[in-house]
């Protein structure tokens, strides 16, 4: 029997801005948008991180979300769960995570939220495809990789409401679909899937150190 696999284009927007780094307590997810490829479900939220000050205006400045945005929006915890309910995480033997740039910014942030939940790891059937990686692989020599970009270059147009998490999940979905699905040749193994698991769990999410430097730790341990 085949195992049951969802597929999940996402985006966050968050606190942070230029200087400022992705561990700091400031830097937090203020929105999250899902989309699942199979059964065309989305998921949409706004997150209250909770934290003195409000939300920074450096970071209003790109994705145009303010305090008066996230004040009654549930906070992380809530979220994180609404979300697992929503698409049913629990039913799947995977759920594939894909986000654009998901290696250097959207998987560290997960990891990151769910580490404030007491303690919290991503569930274990949680894995992550980074769409950047595989464009600029299969599609050397572009000028830009940046999503609004590329979207761009696909299909002549901008995307409505860019930097917005629920505007560049349909965009990338859209790109998802008629530009990498149909091409993409990196089936994940079974191997391949316990392999991320155990790097996300075991370096990854602790110490949120990267998929770089935990590749070459896990390797050189085993």
């Amino acid at each position: 029997m085949s195992k049951r696999k969802a597929t999940i284009i996402f985006d966050l927007e968050t606190s942070g801005f230029r200087c400022m780094p992705m561990l700091s307590d400031y830097h937090r997810v203020l929105q999250i948008c899902a989309r699942c490829i199979e059964t065309g479900q989305v998921f949409d939220s706004f997150v209250n991180p909770e934290f003195k000050g409000g939300v920074p205006t450096y970071s209003s400045h790109i994705h145009d979300i303010k305090q008066s945005d996230i004040m009654k929006a549930p906070p992380m915890e809530v979220v994180l769960q609404n979300m697992y309910n929503f698409f049913n995480f629990q039913s799947y033997d995977t759920v594939e995570l894909i986000a654009h740039n998901c290696t250097y910014f959207d998987k560290i942030m997960i990891m990151k939220e769910y580490k404030t939940v007491d303690g919290e790891f991503v569930p274990d059937n949680i894995v992550f495809w980074d769409t950047l990686t595989w464009l600029r692989k299969n599609k050397p020599g572009l000028k830009s990789y940046r999503l609004g970009d590329l979207y761009k270059y696909f299909y002549g147009n901008d995307i409505t409401n860019a930097h917005r998490a629920d505007a560049d999940v349909m965009a990338l979905a859209r790109i998802y679909l008629e530009h990498i699905a149909p091409y993409r040749s990196e089936k994940m193994t079974q191997k391949d899937i316990e392999m991320a698991k155990i790097e996300s769990e075991c370096l990854t999410s602790i110490r949120f150190i990267g998929e770089w430097r935990a590749c070459l730790l896990y390797k050189h341990a085993t």
